[in-house]
């Protein structure tokens, strides 16, 4: 049991003194210094000694020190280190005033772990032990909300704001309807009468939005927002039946018109390209033309649910084609499962086609497909599940290294999966002179020799993990610098997050349920969490590549979509974001300059290495993308 020490000043902590008491199972003191206090205080030492307070006081597990006077903040930090205590909680923003290379150098002086809070609902885990084990009742406000007919019909507080106004807050908004309720808990918290976040500059503010952003976060994960997201789907699927249309860019409204577009005016476009098949690009919409092919046997996380159930997904991604960077997709999904077939037929449908775009094709099946297809055309093949997870992967983690001040070099990175999209990040990374890489697949840690791996996994044991280091994914993962999850839902624990290295970058990118839900991988102490849902920060989304590497790949006629396209997206992306910060590593999928950024740079980088067939400034290439993404 954490035992805890509150210092007071005046009624300043009373509350969290009986909140504790009424919510935890903690043991809890306190001990008061006088309300009035002088605003200078020249010599604390002498004035704390004066005080005589009970030196005891200072040997409880964690201090939380309401005294909001930067003068006496050293001396008690001073106390707690010489009696013993672990943690010091300093709360309130005078204390932050001047004082803090002070404090933090008692720290080290002490061995004793410091955390200063404008206002105590701000608290988080942490690396401390002490701090984090308040932190599972008391801190950042976390609740759980059950619904009924549209009200809110049951609130329970996982952790509140120690002052009680969470609890306030939760009492409140039962029976509140659910559209109104999370602006109604940051009004109930406004209300409250809690001291300490009045007493702070913006502290009331502060902590009505966070706890605002609980009760929408708790929304987002009730059965009320979980059912309701896939009704309403269902049913805007069902209203639209499907999500794109064909649409002639030709007027065919008098005879002339149609002998022109057709009959017997085509017949010359025809023999001028079967006399110089380039001249297809000239003549027909092929340089625009993507086909999003799929056999259906990797959908989504939802698995082999073959070509006809896998067509909602293709409709999908031909749109994001279309509205994000111009480019005309199809979306075809084969009724087969035969290798052989799956090759042929794409094969025999290029000639339709500027570019080809895999995508739900299982491991280890697409790595052959994609290879061969590359070799047989001579338009752009690419395996979206693979690279363009893997490049939107990288250009967060560029942005994550430079907030957490680490290098490529110097980290150690741990993959959840070896398929698809595993093995490309893995590869994108040993690029970045990334030295030590560990991969998991559902058997354990892939290394050199472990028997039945099959050709891919081997040529990723002999690329990763040269200290042969053996065991599960918990083993993997003690010390690691980055967790990349491209695998399934729920296998990471926060006991896995609590073993990795200070300051850890947790990434887990599994849909539509992570690896480790990003709030709990948070609370644990990663220090940046990514995810691919949109409903959390960092969101690490393919469709921030496919659309403006496939629109600068078409602009150019490139052959290929080469490493150094692949880099080039990833590096732009990243760049996108001029400040990066925990929750900002990544571009937003609705920035407009995305696209045309991405469109430019891949199109530059594919005539710098040779694929292009056409030469076109990256300017115009930005220009052109711009122009098709404002017409839709």
């Amino acid at each position: 049991m954490i035992s805890i020490g509150v210092l007071t000043r005046g009624k300043y902590g009373l509350r969290l003194i009986e909140n504790i008491r009424n919510n935890s199972g903690f043991k809890v003191s306190s001990l008061e210094v006088p309300e009035s206090l002088p605003d200078f205080i020249e010599s604390p030492a002498e004035f704390i000694k004066g005080l005589d307070l009970d030196k005891t006081f200072f040997s409880n597990d964690l201090i939380i020190a309401y005294i909001m006077h930067p003068d006496l903040a050293p001396e008690i930090v001073r106390l707690a280190g010489e009696n013993k205590a672990h943690a010091v909680i300093i709360a309130g923003s005078a204390a932050i005033a001047g004082g803090r290379d002070e404090l933090l150098n008692l720290s080290k002086k002490y061995g004793i772990h410091i955390e200063i809070h404008e206002i105590c609902c701000d608290i988080g885990q942490s690396g401390n032990n002490t701090v984090t084990g308040f932190a599972t009742c008391f801190g950042r406000p976390q609740i759980h909300i059950t619904t009924k007919d549209g009200l809110i019909s049951t609130v329970k507080v996982i952790r509140g704001a120690p002052c009680g106004s969470t609890w306030h807050m939760a009492k409140n908004l039962v029976g509140s309807k659910i559209d109104e309720a999370p602006a109604k808990g940051g009004l109930l918290v406004q209300q409250y009468p809690c001291r300490a976040i009045r007493g702070t500059k913006g502290g009331i503010h502060k902590a009505a939005k966070f706890h605002k952003e609980a009760v929408e976060k708790a929304l987002k994960e009730s059965d009320y927002m979980k059912g309701s997201i896939y009704e309403r789907s269902l049913k805007f699927h069902e209203a639209h039946q499907g999500k794109i249309a064909l649409k002639s860019k030709v007027s065919l409204k008098t005879k002339d018109d149609l002998s022109l577009a057709y009959t017997p005016g085509v017949a010359q476009a025809c023999l001028r390209i079967q006399s110089n098949r380039d001249d297809i690009y000239r003549y027909t919409s092929k340089g625009n033309f993507v086909a999003v092919v799929s056999d259906g046997t990797s959908v989504l996380g939802l698995g082999d649910l073959g070509g006809y159930a896998a067509l909602p997904v293709m409709e999908g991604k031909a749109a994001l084609f279309k509205v994000f960077a111009g480019v005309d997709a199809f979306p075809i999904c084969l009724d087969t499962r035969d290798t052989e077939e799956v090759i042929n037929t794409i094969k025999n449908i290029a000639p339709a086609f500027g570019g080809i775009n895999l995508e739900d094709i299982g491991a280890p099946r697409c790595f052959e497909i994609e290879e061969r297809l590359k070799g047989l055309l001579d338009i752009p093949v690419f395996h979206d599940d693979q690279h363009g997870a893997a490049l939107v992967m990288l250009a967060g983690l560029i942005n994550a290294l430079k907030v957490v001040g680490k290098k490529f070099c110097d980290i150690k990175v741990v993959i959840s999966g070896a398929g698809a999209a595993a093995t490309a990040s893995a590869k994108l990374l040993l690029d970045e002179c990334v030295r030590d890489i560990i991969i998991c697949d559902s058997t354990g840690i892939i290394y050199e020799g472990r028997a039945r791996l099959n050709p891919y996994k081997e040529e990723l044991a002999r690329l990763t993990n040269k200290n042969r280091i053996m065991g599960n994914l918990a083993d993997a993962m003690k010390g690691a610098d980055v967790f990349i999850g491209l695998s399934v839902g729920g296998i990471v624990s926060e006991e896995m997050i609590r073993s990795m290295s200070d300051d850890a970058i947790v990434l887990p990118l599994a849909n539509p349920i992570p690896e480790i839900m990003p709030e709990k991988a948070k609370e644990a102490g990663a220090r940046i969490v990514g995810s691919g849902r949109s409903d959390c920060p960092n969101q690490i989304n393919n469709a921030l590549g496919f659309p403006g590497i496939f629109r600068g790949t078409l602009d150019v006629r490139a052959r290929d979509i080469n490493k150094e396209m692949k880099m080039a997206a990833a590096n732009t992306l990243a760049l996108l974001v001029t400040e990066p910060s925990e929750e900002m590593i990544i571009p937003s999928i609705f920035d407009h300059e995305v696209a045309p950024r991405v469109a430019s740079a891949v199109a530059l980088a594919a005539m710098e290495s040779g694929v292009a067939r056409k030469r076109v400034s990256p300017e115009e290439v930005a220009r052109h993308t711009r122009e098709l993404v404002r017409d839709q």
